[in-house]
């Protein structure tokens, strides 16, 4: 038989085959387009820095060094549901020139791809009540991110301190970055470890107190799969003049526990899921279509 000749007499024998042979080559067209497409960009290192003010309210700067590839067009950043009381404030994105902001835009979903998201930010709202803070990725290259954004009376006053207790950085973010820190100061006031209490939940290190608080991480730098940096601290009554009070103890107090409530993971991307989804169709169907030529085949013999 010769064998050249078979697979194109083959193609043109009628539109059945022909559909099989198409969808064969349409499988392996696609996944391999879409491996080569989603390269995910390289998260070398997150910086979260925490200014907070007397009052309670915390000005939270992230800087992000990445390595844009791919066609992914789109940053954000998680931000859990915000206890009562509290609120997001300020949301902003700038270049590493700190000379260039983004253009806010108030829905986001009528900007789409690189050339729609480009120097462009909003502000997405979960079912959860926790936000999503987007903004657009731009060229490929190594890139600089800052995001700010204010949440108000993250410090709170209760009957034996005053406290706080936030996620810094989510559970299952994507990319996870190579090398992060999560640095916390009060303006005018260096802390000490007699009047600061930190604790981190999330990520096997403790906090440093030395003027700031900060989670520095050094034998193991980069985060895993599921882990996120929660960062609970006591403060000795008289740092702070919170605007928010209770009387209440803060052991006993239940909102506190923001590690549970905020541990799940709301940051995994719906394109992926879709994309996992067609892939396993196409695959599929090249099964389908590989079956059904494999058959054809030994009747011809």
């Amino acid at each position: 038989m010769n064998w050249f000749y078979f697979p194109i007499s083959w193609l043109t024998s009628n539109v059945l085959k022909r559909c099989v042979f198409m969808s064969i080559a349409f499988w392996a067209v696609s996944v391999l387009s879409y491996g080569a497409s989603r390269i995910e960009p390289v998260l070398d290192s997150l910086c979260v820095v925490v200014h907070l003010s007397p009052n309670g309210d915390a000005e939270i700067l992230e800087k992000r060094v990445m390595r844009v590839e791919g066609d992914y067009s789109e940053g954000f950043t998680i931000v859990a549901p915000l206890e009562e009381g509290s609120h997001l404030k300020d949301f902003k994105v700038f270049d590493n020139h700190g000379d260039h902001y983004y253009e806010y835009v108030a829905d986001w979903s009528t900007v789409h791809g690189l050339n729609g998201q480009t120097d462009k930010c909003s502000i997405m709202y979960g079912d959860d009540g926790g936000y999503k803070l987007c903004w657009g990725m731009g060229h490929e290259g190594y890139r600089e991110y800052w995001v700010k954004y204010v949440i108000t009376s993250l410090v709170r006053g209760y009957g034996d301190c005053d406290a706080l207790k936030w996620q810094f950085i989510a559970p299952g973010g994507k990319p996870l970055p190579r090398f992060f820190c999560v640095i916390m100061s009060l303006e005018g006031h260096e802390f000490v470890p007699e009047e600061v209490e930190a604790k981190v939940f999330g990520f096997p290190r403790k906090a440093r107190i030395d003027g700031t608080v900060t989670v520095w991480p050094i034998e193991r730098q980069q985060l895993l799969a599921g882990e996120h940096v929660t960062i609970q601290c006591r403060f000795k009554k008289g740092i702070f003049t919170p605007d928010l009070l209770t009387d209440e103890k803060y052991e006993g107090h239940k909102s506190s526990s923001l590690s549970s409530k905020n541990s799940s993971s709301r940051s995994s991307s719906p394109s992926i899921v879709v994309g996992l989804l067609a892939i396993a169709v196409l695959g599929l169907l090249g099964i389908i279509a590989f079956v059904s030529y494999t058959a054809y085949v030994r009747r011809r013999r």
